[in-house]
């Protein structure tokens, strides 16, 4: 129908810093992600619960197994559209 959605998350009133903020879903690097493809799916995930990223190729195990047992589907994408010197920025589709 042409319409665009944007998920976003709300942060908790009881925060210190940003209480009530929406936000774009995302987070740091951790040790174990093997790129920043594989911390935005991720946090994806561990932000939202969202199950389709464990469709896509290069998901780690333990998520893909999820994902299998839900029937959810793959994204139609899941690309960067925005690099800086600490931040990258993905869309989903």
């Amino acid at each position: 129908d042409g319409r665009l959605w944007m998920l976003v998350q709300r942060r908790s009133l009881t925060r210190t810093i940003g209480a009530g903020l929406y936000s774009s879903i995302g987070g740091k690097r951790e040790d174990f992600d093997l790129n920043s493809r594989s911390t935005a799916m991720r946090e994806v995930f561990e932000e939202t619960g969202l199950l389709d990223l464990g469709r896509l190729e290069g998901t780690p195990p333990p998520l893909q197994e999820i994902a299998e047992e839900s029937g959810a589907h793959a994204p139609v994408q899941f690309h960067i559209f925005a690099r800086s010197r600490y931040v990258d920025w993905w869309f989903i589709l």
